[in-house]
């Protein structure tokens, strides 16, 4: 009984972990854009589901690529998958049908906030130290062996200081899993995702 006290007060304290690097309220009032420049709220993205948001550093990001990728390969091969799996980029909202031409991922569902709002909400980095750093080369040339490319850099890609991350939403606006990207390539383990109840 006391082990199962102390594992109950562990997940607590993770949990209010989560719920500090998130700014739910911040996300609440603000939108995000659509491949066609509709405006949504970020907090739609959960209503009534459990969602794992994919945040992308910039859409011709070799790392990013790679992993929207690997993800939506995995989300492909988990038939029973019940959760949402969404991306969200930073760049103009006409560049998310190139990104998912490029990818081969036309029934994805992906948004962008060119404002970055949402990241900084989500409590994801943005620093010159973390886009150039000896970690990122290495990934970066992991990343090539692979086979994978960097697209064509321009402003309308997004911020390429920006990291990514992934974090999991439960309705009412519970963050259920979080991960901060520090370096280009730095992954989480989908293992590590919330299940749907």
């Amino acid at each position: 009984m006391k082990n199962k006290t102390i594992e109950e007060y562990e997940n607590s304290k993770k949990d209010l972990i989560r719920q500090q690097r998130v700014d739910i309220l911040a996300l609440k009032r603000l939108k995000i854009f659509s491949e066609e420049g509709e405006q949504i709220y970020f907090s739609s993205l959960w209503k009534d589901r459990t969602v794992v948001v994919i945040f992308l550093r910039h859409f011709s990001c070799i790392g990013c690529r790679a992993h929207a990728d690997q993800i939506w390969n995995l989300h492909r091969q988990m038939k029973n998958l019940k959760m949402k799996i969404i991306f969200i980029g930073n760049g103009n909202p006409n560049i998310i049908k190139v990104f998912k031409e490029d990818l081969n991922l036309h029934d994805a569902e992906i948004y962008t906030d060119p404002s970055l709002e949402t990241f900084k909400a989500c409590g994801m980095h943005r620093s010159v130290s973390n886009y150039i750093n000896l970690k990122s080369f290495i990934e970066l040339r992991k990343l090539r062996k692979k086979g994978y490319t960097q697209g064509k850099y321009t402003e309308e890609v997004g911020d390429i200081l920006q990291n990514g991350g992934v974090v999991g939403f439960r309705d009412p606006g519970k963050v259920v899993y979080h991960f901060t990207s520090k370096h280009l390539g730095d992954y989480d383990d989908p293992d590590e995702w919330p299940r749907e109840d």
